[in-house]
């Protein structure tokens, strides 16, 4: 099961044709492959795909970066 009530076993994926502008929060694990432009806290971990761009502060308890960061 890829969800359940643990709140680290949440999983959210911003496909790559997905835009976000404006700041986010989540908890659990957030993908990103597609942008970003805001700042993002996420209670959990935070992937940015190689397709992935983020302009702005990430604060998370992990990070794994295969894309673009900038902030």
């Amino acid at each position: 099961m890829w969800w359940n009530s643990s709140r680290h076993s949440r999983v959210s994926i911003l496909g790559e044709t997905c835009d976000i502008v404006g700041n986010m929060s989540y908890v659990g694990r957030l993908e990103v492959m597609g942008r970003v432009k805001g700042d993002v806290v996420v209670s959990g971990m935070v992937v940015i795909g190689c397709a992935g761009f983020c302009t702005g502060t990430i604060k998370a308890d992990a990070l794994e970066i295969h894309g673009t960061v900038h902030g």
